[in-house]
């Protein structure tokens, strides 16, 4: 845990970051078009404009504030309220305490001082703010200013205002990362010549220039690629003409008030005792002419958020659309003298400030850069929404304000998306994933406590609910009695007395049918060996007792052990999406091609007519003519020539997402042609973090133990899985899947291992299979459907990740290793948790059996401080164990590459990726169901060769194959015989190799297949130079594989080595052609031992070093060992051994008491 904490910084950095260059700060830049309208890109006049809106984030229109003035909506836009929060209700307001019209000033925008713009909040949290003009930015706030600021000046030119506005960014000294431009035209020109005029189309194509102008020099000050650019205008305008202008005076007294403001919204503050009757009368007219409408202060409607403000008149009057109010008069006449115009009751004039519904008002928004995805379109959405989307992206916190993220969100490349972002129909399935999973756990919470209870509840009333019945005994009990009252509801193995005298730690059950023992009643007679005669303890030392002796008397595979089993359910499935999730994340539709803006306008199939080069195999994916469209366009050209010139896509590419219906990490990055290996490289860096993972969660499990390295694995998967989802360049990704890749082979593997630790020897090939067979191919065969319903790579990450979070309840549910806490020295903790198990179970292990395992763990303890060290380097000192060693690891390597390749290969196959995966992941279950009924009947080495020759086989047959569905059926039964071989191989190390260096041995043999498996992505690569490739060389490596194999020996029915030397002579007396399967097995004298089997404890088995590095398979190879030598010898081979060592400790004995009794006479 220790070692995961220092990750965490590190991810919430990740977390929290955002577009730009590390150091830099995020760049952003926000020009405002004052008064252009979101239609005016219908005209045609600005390509540029049209070009940069197409290729961006952008929306139809969005909605501005109400009224729709230049002042109020470009401080809305800067600080996200509404106009009757931040005060700013019009152009100009009354102010009341000095008595008049306060226009443009301090004042003005200082309505609320805790309201503070972008820019100020900016630089209060360490950024640098450039503002050019923009209004109000002029001003401090709470006595911050920006760090340059240009107040309002037209006599300073567009170009002037760019140039310095950009310079400022890469300022020497003072760097800014927040710019703000404002541009008053279209409106400046529009009031006057009308926004219908040919000189007004004359101003939309000089702003196109401007703009034009501005990217160019982005692009020559190096910005281009960290600065985010957000075009978008304040309002729209309308037309009126002077026949439209509404005389309020012909219905009110000019001197029963003061008017402030400008048509067509105007502020009207009645002089005492007049307010109701001006009221009355604009009323009545207003119903009467339906030309404008009129609200007391109080009574505008709540939904324009503009009535709850002492700025705003007691009686305002607004106009309909193209109508205007008796001021506009004086503002006609301000233009006759500065423009020389001619003016009659036809002419037009432009302006806004209407109801912000009507869609003349609606301004226009689009925005390029970083922190966008391209060719993304929002729904309409409010200017309220834009400072919350500044905050986003200069990774400032933002302040409780009217507007959200969430309309906004969907389009953000690596800003963090509100949760109201998110679809309904994702958020069910999200919910739906998260609270079945969450059950599980619950469920399995709640049985182990109901039976907690009851085994509670039997001990409190022992008694209670017990009937009597008589119960014929086994044989070897019939000495002088026939039958003993036993209770019905007994726990099972509760003492009951025999003839002889013996408490046994039987019950009847244990009788088999045939008047023996059953493999349970076997077990129970460990305990009779503490009840010899004195004269046999004179004679013998008591024999060692370890962990897989007290298991039969705790249960094998009891209560406690299938709760454990059902815990593994989500381990195994948060894995299996951990280990998969890359390919439906970085998945590329197969059709693609050049994006050519200038041809968005035609169709899909037109322009690819047009733009991309036609060759044998299709249309190029790669590249597009190198001609001027705009001129080609002009011309009514269709057909392309074939001698144009070509290049590579410059402007990025569009995809078919037909097959992949929903954009992945891959297609928004652009992953393809020149860049098309780096999805490959982010695979293989996946595996290189799976190495060290392996190496650092193993010593945190032997350091610090099980529980800690479960749930530091799948916390720091959880961590990474989020930050993935919030990765916006290649960099960022494969720096968070590298730690995703360092966790993900241990959020299951500790569990695995804890379960099989406390699973009795027959059950733990059904458990280690089974559990592989259920639950990690039942998760792998729904994580397409996931992907494919979600729809969105980042929610995929999210929700395939999140789940890992539920693994910090570890701790209340799981039990900690018992043998590795007798590893530690701490052997009664290991007899606390194993207590635990006799209550779950309905269990009793006798007193002196875990005395005798006190003494045996403490005598080992002891002696263990004084025993040699072995190293991996040990494997390669002898010449035989040499090479058996490096054929391990070659084997190994083969068949993680193979299998890897075919998982990552599922793509290239031709059919739908989603179904093709999900019948391959299938596979799985019937190949992990075969092995456990075969492996140990006939055997390692004939199955693994046999298993993957076939494998090989079937590969190579299908790259032969050009039809995809005979193809794609022949790679899935290469898959599931892969899939045998793969678990064939998890056992195989663990058995060949000698006990005092297994550990390490296994671990580098393991890490040696992760090297193989950072391979895998760079095979399947090689479709692009042929289809052929991939299939043909795992099929190759399959073969080869398989028949190395055969070089092995074998270890079924065989006494695996302990010691070096036994590595060394390990096989020598098999053969090549030696088939387990095939040999004649002796017939068993099933006559019942007296006495119980022990075996000699290994010392090794509390040695560990790298023993949870690697899927678990330490614990295989101390466990299989005990298993393998149980299950399979006869009774009688087994007393045998037994009275063979009991006589060689007599003879020791006899020896050493000679020996002492010599030496004291000596001395006497």
């Amino acid at each position: 845990m220790i070692f995961v904490a220092q990750f965490v910084p590190l991810f919430f950095f990740l977390l929290n970051a955002r577009a730009g260059p590390l150091p830099d700060l995020p760049k952003l830049l926000v020009v405002s078009y004052d008064a252009f309208r979101y239609d005016y890109f219908e005209r045609n006049v600005t390509p540029f404009l049209n070009h940069l809106k197409m290729e961006g984030t952008y929306t139809d229109y969005m909605m501005n504030i109400y009224v729709t003035k230049t002042f109020p909506n470009h401080h809305t836009m800067a600080t996200g309220f509404y106009a009757e929060s931040h005060g700013v209700i019009d152009n100009e307001f009354f102010d009341s305490s000095k008595n008049n019209i306060t226009k443009y000033s301090y004042e003005l925008y200082h309505y609320n001082k805790n309201i503070l713009p972008i820019w100020t909040i900016n630089e209060k949290n360490g950024g640098r703010s450039g503002t050019m003009m923009w209004p109000g930015s002029a001003f401090e706030y709470q006595g911050i200013s920006p760090t340059f600021a240009q107040a309002f000046n037209d006599t300073i030119s567009w170009e002037k205002r760019v140039d310095d506005l950009l310079s400022w960014f890469v300022h020497p000294t003072n760097p800014i990362n927040l710019g703000i431009l404002y541009i008053e035209d279209p409106d400046y020109h529009g009031h006057v010549i009308g926004i219908n005029s040919p000189e007004f189309n004359e101003i939309l194509k000089k702003l196109d220039n401007i703009t034009r102008y501005m990217h160019h020099k982005i692009d020559y000050y190096g910005l281009t690629k960290d600065l985010n650019v957000i075009h978008l205008s304040d309002h729209g305008m309308a037309s009126v003409t002077m026949e439209r202008i509404i005389n309020l005076t012909n219905y009110i007294n000019a001197t029963d008030y003061i008017f402030v403001g400008t048509s067509p919204g105007l502020h009207i503050f009645p002089h005492p005792g007049k307010e109701k009757i001006i009221y009355e009368k604009l009323k009545s007219a207003a119903e009467q002419t339906k030309t404008f409408k009129v609200y007391r202060r109080e009574d505008i409607p709540k939904k324009y958020n503009y009535g709850n403000n002492t700025r705003v008149g007691p009686i305002f009057v607004i106009a309909e659309v193209g109508y205007a109010f008796q001021n506009l008069y004086d503002t006609i006449d301000l233009y006759k003298q500065k423009f020389n115009i001619t003016v009659n009751d036809q002419t037009e004039f432009g302006l806004h400030g209407y109801n912000n519904e009507a869609k003349e008002m609606h301004p226009f928004f689009f925005a390029n850069g970083p922190a966008f995805k391209p060719r993304c379109k929002l729904e309409p959405f409010n200017n309220t929404d834009l400072f919350p989307l500044f905050c986003e992206i200069l990774n400032l916190r933002c302040p409780m304000v009217n507007g959200t993220l969430s309309n906004i969100a969907k389009c953000l490349r690596t800003q963090s998306k509100d949760i109201s972002s998110i679809s309904t129909t994702k958020m069910f399935i999200a919910v739906i994933i998260t609270t079945v999973l969450i059950g599980i756990s619950v469920l399995a919470t709640i049985i182990y406590r109901t039976k907690r209870r009851s085994v509670f509840n039997y001990r409190l009333d022992p008694n209670r609910g017990r009937s009597t019945k008589k119960l014929p005994l086994p044989p070897i009990f019939s000495r002088g009695t026939s039958e003993v009252s036993v209770d019905s509801d007994m726990p099972p193995q509760e003492k009951f007395p025999t003839s002889a005298g013996v408490s046994g730690n039987l019950s009847p059950q244990d009788a088999s049918p045939d008047g023996g023992l059953s493999a349970s009643a076997s077990s129970g007679l460990s305990s009779i060996k503490a009840r010899k005669s004195d004269d046999q303890d004179d004679q013998e030392e008591p024999k060692d007792l370890d962990f897989d002796d007290l298991l039969p008397h705790v249960g094998e595979f009891g209560t406690y052990q299938k709760i454990l089993f059902v815990l593994m359910i989500p381990f195994a499935f948060f894995v299996a999406w951990v280990y998969f999730s890359q390919i439906f994340i970085t998945l590329i539709p197969e059709k693609h091609w050049c994006r050519v803006p200038e041809l968005q306008n035609l169709t899909v199939e037109e322009r690819i007519a047009l733009a991309i080069p036609l060759g044998e195999d299709g249309y190029s994916k790669c590249s597009m003519y190198d001609v001027n469209y705009t001129e080609i366009l002009l011309n009514g050209i269709k057909d392309p020539d074939p001698s144009w010139p070509t290049r590579s896509c410059s402007h990025g590419w569009e995809f078919n997402f037909t097959d992949i219906p929903y954009e992945t990490v891959a297609t928004e990055l652009g992953w393809v042609c020149e860049h098309s290996a780096l999805p490959t490289t982010a695979q293989s860096v996946f595996f290189i973090g799976a190495i060290f993972g392996g190496l650092i969660f193993g010593w945190i499990a032997d350091r610090y133990g099980r529980i800690p390295a479960l749930v530091g694995a799948n916390v720091t998967g959880f961590l990474a899985g989020i930050a993935t989802a919030l990765a916006g360049s290649f960099w960022e990704f494969a720096l968070c899947r590298f730690f995703v890749g360092f966790a993900f082979d241990n959020c299951f593997t500790m569990m695995y291992i804890l379960v099989l630790e406390y699973v009795g020897p027959k059950w733990r090939t059904f458990v280690a299979n089974m559990s592989i067979a259920l639950f990690f191919t039942f998760a792998a065969c729904i994580l397409p459907w996931i992907a494919y319903f979600l729809a969105d790579w980042r929610m995929t990450c999210v929700a395939i990740s999140v789940p890992l979070a539920l693994a910090v309840a570890a701790p209340w549910l799981v039990p900690e290793s018992a043998r590795w806490l007798v590893s530690q020295n701490q052997v009664e903790k290991a007899i606390k948790i194993l207590g635990k198990f006799e209550r779950i179970n309905g269990t009793k292990v006798p007193e002196n059996v875990y005395q005798q395992f006190r003494e045996t763990c403490a005598r080992v303890y002891k002696e263990q401080e004084a025993d040699k060290t072995y190293s991996v380097v040990d494997l390669f000192r002898s010449p035989r164990l040499r090479n058996v060693t490096i054929l391990l690891i070659i084997i190994w390597m083969a068949i993680s590459l193979v299998f890897d390749g075919h998982v990552r290969n599922v793509n290239n196959l031709g059919l739908d990726v989603f179904v093709t995966f999900t019948i391959a992941a299938f596979t799985e279950l019937p190949a992990d169901t075969f092995l456990t009924l075969v492996l140990d009947r006939w055997g390692r080495r004939w199955l693994a060769c046999g298993t993957m020759a076939i494998s090989g086989i079937f590969s190579i047959w299908a790259s032969a194959v050009t039809n995809n569905i005979y193809s794609a059926t022949l790679a899935i039964i290469g898959r599931f015989w892969v899939n045998i071989s793969y678990n064939i191989g998890l056992q195989y190390a663990a058995e060949v190799l000698p006990t005092v260096v297994r550990a390490q041995g296994v671990a580098l043999i393991h890490i040696m297949g992760y090297v193989a498996s950072i391979l895998a992505p760079f095979v399947v690569y090689l479709d692009i130079v042929s289809p052929i490739l991939p299939l043909l060389i795992l099929g190759i490596l399959g073969v080869l594989g398989g028949l190395l194999t055969l070089l092995l020996p074998e270890t079924l029915d065989k006494d695996l080595p302990q010691t070096l030397q036994d590595g060394e002579d390990f096989g020598k007396d098999q053969k090549i052609w030696d088939m387990p399967c095939l040999a004649k097995k002796k017939p068993v004298d099933v006559e019942v031992p007296q006495v119980a089997v022990f075996r000699t404890f290994e010392r090794s088995s509390l040695r560990s070093s790298m023993r949870a590095s690697t899927r678990g398979e330490t614990l295989r190879s101390s466990m299989i060992q005990r298993s393998s030598i149980r299950s399979r010898k006869s009774v009688n081979a087994a007393t045998e051994a037994e009275n063979k060592e009991n006589k060689e400790n007599k003879e020791n004995k006899e020896n050493k008491e000679n020996k002492e009794n010599k030496e004291n006479k000596e001395d006497k």
